[in-house]
């Protein structure tokens, strides 16, 4: 089975049970392996059921993970107006979230806009959140 699946909703390994026509114990031996990249990985997942006499059995399911969604921000600074330049609040820097990255990297920049009066303008601060 192949399940295209988003990161925070991998779900967790069944536990997987194996019934046979001679054997009643028969060993289920679970593997998992992870094949990554920088934006997707594949879980591939194995179960071999085995009796006592060698006889097995595989069930294999992959899932496939895509990081489709972007960062969310946590704290978005409201918009301000202020009569002098030294009224101006420190900024306070946002911090983001990332269903498949726990290190968001956050950049910022600045764009000035000259106002209608002299010393008038409006300061545009844009920050991008990345994963």
């Amino acid at each position: 089975v192949n399940t295209i699946v988003e990161c925070d909703a991998i779900p967790s390994a069944a536990e997987v049970t194996a019934t046979d026509n001679c054997d009643l114990q028969v060993t289920v031996v679970f593997e998992e392996s992870i094949l990554e990249t920088a934006c997707e990985k594949e879980i591939t997942r194995t179960w071999t059921a085995t009796d006592e006499c060698g006889n097995a059995s595989e069930a294999v399911t992959s899932y496939f993970v895509y990081d489709d969604q972007a960062p969310v921000f946590d704290l978005q600074p409201a918009d301000i107006s202020v009569q002098c330049a030294s009224d101006v609040p420190a900024l306070v820097d946002p911090t983001a979230t990332d269903n498949c990255d726990e290190q968001v990297s956050i950049s910022m920049s600045t764009t000035e806009i000259p106002g209608d009066c002299e010393n008038e303008w409006t300061e545009v601060y844009t920050w991008t959140a990345t994963d």
